[in-house]
């Protein structure tokens, strides 16, 4: 059980890492948003990333500004925390 949690506490670092590399990303390929990488990136990321956003969209209401990845960073980090104090 505790290889499993070991596991999936490494499957939540990744993940981490793929968001904060989507919201570089975006960034970067703001004019191409149609190469593969960010695609793949996009893919990997929008089952945590779509289901917060649309908790967020009514307290964002046509802002500018999208904290969805922002949000699901957190997320992750607080299923980390929640990982952590179970098994260890």
């Amino acid at each position: 059980m505790i290889r499993f949690g070991i596991y999936l506490f490494r499957f939540l670092d990744l993940l981490q890492w793929l968001l904060v590399v989507r919201a570089i990303s975006s960034w970067i390929f703001m004019r191409n948003p149609g190469s593969p990488l960010y695609q793949f990136i996009i893919t990997i990321t929008e089952p945590i990333v779509g289901p917060v956003r649309s908790m967020l969209a009514p307290l964002m209401q046509g802002g500018m500004f999208d904290f969805s990845v922002l949000g699901s960073y957190l997320v992750v980090e607080l299923l980390k925390y929640v990982l952590r104090m179970s098994l260890f």
